[in-house]
């Protein structure tokens, strides 16, 4: 018999990963659209810090141009500065999370969609970039992001495609 992940049970025997590694998960303190609220508000804000704490170390973010896994805080810090200079050049002033869309919900993780509705400097809607995300919840009740995806294309033929460079994808973290 196999589990849900393909393995044989004897496998989790001889794993060095047993329940006693494993943290009680606590209860969440805030709402997966209060959290995006104010994630989306950190990179509203460019508070680069805020934005290096609402991700769980190790992270990972994925693009159709490869995999990159975040170990630490100044590697996201790098990432949000990279993408802040990219948005203001382009007139993006602010993000506001909409179309929430959660797809499986239980204790300790919610994994779902996002659309970060892109403003220019009046609030008006400036573009949209549609991301998946797996969201943790850590021992003291806080969310952060686990696993971030872009779904907007981000292939180079996606940006020279797109017909305003507000509608392109940000280059976000370096991948290569």
């Amino acid at each position: 018999m196999r589990n849900y992940w393909g393995f044989p049970p004897q496998a989790w025997r001889h794993s060095s990963i047993t329940s006693s590694h494993m943290e009680r998960v606590a209860p969440a303190t805030e709402s997966i659209e209060d959290f995006f609220a104010r994630y989306s508000g950190y990179l509203t804000a460019g508070d680069i810090e805020g934005l290096a704490r609402t991700y769980n170390y190790p992270a990972l973010a994925v693009t159709a141009m490869g995999c990159l896994a975040i170990t630490e805080p100044q590697q996201s810090r790098e990432c949000f500065t990279q993408g802040q200079d990219y948005y203001r050049s382009r007139a993006i002033q602010g993000v506001r999370a909409r179309d929430i869309v959660t797809d499986v919900e239980v204790p300790g993780v919610w994994v779902g969609r996002v659309v970060l509705e892109n403003l220019d400097g009046t609030g008006s809607p400036a573009g949209r970039e549609r991301n998946a995300y797996q969201v943790v919840t850590v021992s003291d009740g806080t969310r952060r992001i686990a696993v971030s995806t872009l779904w907007t294309p981000t292939t180079k033929a996606a940006f020279e495609a797109a017909d305003r460079p507000s509608d392109r994808p940000s280059p976000g973290c370096r991948l290569a």
